[in-house]
């Protein structure tokens, strides 16, 4: 199915500025929407080159690797196993670098990039999707919630 008739994806980009409009309204932080512009290559870097690397070895290499198991490919609730634990390995390296709330966070994103790996695994879209997802959840997270 190609990625402009997928419901699921779009439901995947519309709920992102949903969870950023109920984060605001918990916990009103002050927002500074000109920050990126004072710190761009830390933006880039956060926004585009990390989400493509990350989403090349843990959906791509590990995840990929995962599926090839036989247990790999059953599901839980239409989530593959091999998504499960790659999720859980890339929300347990969040855990250096951000608080326990915010890296545990990280899980459903995850799970939701995986999902579309997982989808698009015979396509030519197996990687894009989740690279274009990741990049876009974190441009918005980023944008509005985290100057550097």
């Amino acid at each position: 199915m190609p990625p402009t008739r997928n419901k699921q994806l779009i439901f995947a980009i519309i709920i992102a500025p949903i969870f950023w409009l109920a984060f605001y309204r918990w916990q009103l932080p002050n927002i500074n929407l000109f920050w990126p512009l004072s710190q761009i290559m830390p933006f880039l870097m956060l926004t585009i080159a990390y989400p493509i690397l990350e989403e090349i070895l843990f959906r791509g290499a590990l995840q990929g690797w995962l599926r090839e198991k036989k247990w790999g490919l059953s599901t839980v609730i239409h989530l593959s196993y091999a998504n499960l634990l790659t999720s859980l390995m890339f929300t347990s390296l969040h855990f250096f670098n951000h608080d326990a709330l915010w890296a545990f966070l990280v899980l459903f994103p995850s799970l939701i990039f995986g999902y579309f790996r997982d989808i698009y695994n015979h396509s030519r879209y197996v990687l894009i999707i989740p690279i274009l997802l990741h990049s876009y959840y974190n441009i918005g997270w980023l944008w509005l919630f985290s100057p550097l």
